[in-house]
């Protein structure tokens, strides 16, 4: 027993410093995602540091990751990192898509919006920014409402629906004026201004773009290299050429963070459609070192037009071939690009179908293991406190039992002191038999119970006592008077009966006997029902006789008994 108590001891000590340890572990993991969220905005790369240092993400679960699928995915739009895939986020998206937090769920939509515009799938990024926006229209994510209205009127853009592009960067422009973030609110002018040029309302695009530009030389924003170089374009489009020529040069000059090929393909451009052929030659093929085809299939088909001007057939045909080429590779490419993305979703799906059956399967044997020791110690603790309640309740009904056959002991005595006493006193015999009865059925039913619990007592039939005899008589009696007995009496039956009868009337039968001792056992049986005063119709359900029957059998037992012509055989034996 102690051994056990030791091994039981063991046991829970080991599963408790389990699961200390568990929650500790899982403690260190919300500090790491909290410091990250503290410091997204302000310092971004250091968000994402603390991020990368949390061991084995793929076994996170529930919220927590969620919030690491989340701050990793803000982390690395903040770090212009592009997302190469949707994995993370989409985790967050599973999660807060039942949870009442709208600003998480909100931010969730937000970065999965964010990949499918970044993959130029522009119907399905707006659907999902107009579900973000839903999220977070109540709440006082400002900047984050701005973004969102921004990329909307981006998308709007994109499907040349101006209008409602421009109402969209105007909200997204009053969003930033609250929370005076410069640096977005230039952002947004520039994407007006865009729309305005792109609706051919120069006048309105030049406005935005120098009250844009007019902010971020004031502030010395990174934005002001970009809204630069958009003017370049705007006065090349409308024939001003020596001013786009300095705004861009000044462009580039300016530019911090961004390719400075794309600047150099504008200035070819540019150069190009003012005659200068050679700058414009210079300028495109330091463009073709950018890593973006894009970039290398406009600056060859430029190359392509200036050597058609000066009649070098030789690059002309060459420069078209490029350019016809790379044309072609990106339309491959795009084709190859989308079988990519969906080979990419089925092996992050793969492999994070993979991770969760194989967590799952650790998870299941350490549950396992637990329920196991768990159930063990629910069955060692029930044994003990059912053997204990057990052994109560065994030696309590023992007690009763005791109690009740001494009970029947005196009730047997006192009844045997009644058995030579005349018939008045059968009301208090009855009262004695009732209750000799009534324990009798007690004492039957609590054996009964001693043998459920365990014990091996041995139960006794109501025929093998005294008592016993007379509780079957009593319920044979009273199942012919209630009408409940539907058979014809057994012998058995009549041995009980002619028992009681002598009980319960003073030796009634006994002394028929010896006054009349041809009567048969049908005719005794006969006599007791009658000095029950059972009617006709009584005998024939008992004796399954029919009414003529019961008149023959009685007016035989009438002769028998040599009843008198002016009686009736009932009054007789009443009177017997």
């Amino acid at each position: 027993m102690k051994t056990k108590q030791v091994c039981t001891t063991i046991v829970c000590l080991f599963f408790f410093l389990a699961l200390l340890s568990c929650a500790k572990k899982v403690d260190q993991i919300t500090e790491f995602l909290q410091k990250a969220e503290q410091c997204m905005e302000a310092q971004p790369d250091s968000a994402l540091s603390i991020l990368q240092r949390i061991p084995n993400p793929q076994e996170l679960q529930g919220k927590n990751q969620a919030d690491y699928g989340l701050l990793m995915t803000q982390a690395l739009d903040k770090n212009y990192k592009p997302l190469e895939s949707d994995s993370l986020i989409q985790l967050a998206i599973r999660y807060y898509e039942n949870s009442s937090d709208n600003v998480s769920k909100g931010k969730a939509y937000f970065y999965y919006g964010r990949y499918l515009y970044d993959s130029r799938k522009y119907e399905e990024s707006l659907d999902v920014f107009l579900k973000s926006k839903r999220m977070l229209d109540n709440s006082k994510e400002y900047k984050l409402l701005g973004s969102l209205a921004y990329l909307i009127g981006s998308v709007n853009r994109h499907r040349h629906i101006y209008n409602e592009a421009l109402l969209n960067y105007k909200e997204s422009l009053e969003y930033y004026d609250w929370i005076n973030d410069t640096l977005s609110i230039t952002i947004a002018m520039r994407g007006i201004g865009w729309t305005y040029f792109l609706k051919n309302e120069v006048d309105s695009a030049f406005y935005y773009y120098t009250s844009a530009l007019k902010i971020a030389s004031d502030k010395e924003l990174k934005s002001e290299s970009f809204i630069l170089h958009d003017l370049g374009i705007i006065s090349r489009k409308t024939g001003n050429y020596e001013k786009a020529e300095s705004l861009m040069l000044t462009s580039i000059d300016k530019l911090e963070i961004g390719e400075i090929y794309t600047r150099y393909l504008s200035l070819g451009i540019l150069y190009f459609q003012m005659g200068k052929y050679d700058k414009a030659e210079e300028f495109l093929n330091k463009s073709l070192i950018s890593p973006k085809p894009e970039n290398h299939s406009n600056a060859y088909s430029y190359l392509y037009k200036i050597s058609l001007q000066k009649g070098d057939y030789e690059n002309v045909i060459n420069y078209f071939e490029k350019c016809d080429s790379i044309r072609s590779l990106l339309m491959d490419r795009k084709n190859w690009s989308y079988a990519l993305e969906l080979q990419k979703k089925y092996d992050n799906e793969k492999l994070k179908n993979e991770n969760l059956q194989i967590r799952n399967n650790r998870n299941s044997i350490s549950l396992l293991g637990v329920i196991f020791i768990l159930i063990v110690l629910i069955i060692a603790i029930y044994y003990y406190y059912r053997n204990y309640h057990n052994k109560k309740r065994i030696e309590d009904i023992e007690r009763t039992i005791s109690q009740n056959h001494k009970e029947i002991e005196d009730y047997k005595i006192e009844l045997s002191g009644y058995t030579e006493s005349k018939a008045d006193r059968q009301n208090e015999m009855g009262e004695l038999i009732g209750k000799i009865t009534l324990l009798t059925n007690q004492n039957r039913d609590l054996t009964e119970r001693l043998l459920v619990l365990g014990h091996d007592k041995v139960v006794l039939e109501e025929s093998e006592t005294e008592s016993g005899a007379y509780t079957v008589a009593l319920r044979t009696l009273l199942s012919i008077k209630n009408g409940t007995l539907n058979r014809k009496l057994s012998d058995h039956d009549i041995d009980q009966l002619v028992k009681l009868f002598n009980f319960l009337y003073n030796g009634y039968i006994d002394r028929l006997i010896e006054k009349f001792p041809g009567l048969t056992k049908h005719e005794i049986e006969l006599c007791c029902l009658l000095k029950l005063q059972f009617t006709n119709q009584d005998l024939c359900n008992v004796s399954n006789a029919t009414l003529e029957s019961v008149r023959k059998s009685k007016t035989r037992l009438k002769s028998a008994l040599g009843v008198p012509a002016d009686e009736t055989l009932e009054e007789f034996l009443v009177r017997f």
